[in-house]
């Protein structure tokens, strides 16, 4: 990759990690999940259930194999934006990636309850995948 292209995508890193409240807004999963890493990483939603990920190189992705930073990229074939949010919340808890702390203020999005019109709880997000390594 060029230099250039380098220097254009840590700028973009910087200043979706500065102001995150402008990627995805107050509440949404895209802030909150860069705002609870602080710096550790980006998250962005995309079309028909598409999610992509930057993490910075450290420790935890050193542990992982890698020798840098860390893209990761979610697809789900229905595209519900719900599932999606609690699959990344997932993949991140088995790549062990953050704290409990990290991952305390994503618990709403990991394991959302599903509600009927009328607001009952009629059941809840379950994850059966499990992440290989490669």
């Amino acid at each position: 990759m060029p230099q250039g292209m380098y220097t254009g995508l840590a700028r973009i890193f910087r200043a979706m990690v500065r102001y995150p409240h402008l990627v995805g807004g107050e509440g949404r999963f895209c802030t909150v999940l860069m705002e609870t890493f602080t710096g550790a990483l980006i998250g962005k939603v995309g079309a028909d259930g598409c999610y992509g990920l930057g993490i910075r190189a450290s420790d935890e992705t050193r542990r992982l194999g890698a020798d840098g930073a860390i893209g990761i990229a979610v697809k789900l074939e229905e595209g519900n934006l719900n599932i999606l949010s609690a699959a990344v919340v997932e993949i991140l808890a088995q790549l062990q990636l953050g704290t409990s702390e990290q991952l305390q203020p994503l618990a709403a999005f990991h394991r959302p309850q599903i509600r009927n019109t009328a607001g009952d709880v009629t059941g809840e997000t379950s994850h059966q995948f499990r992440l290989s390594s490669l």
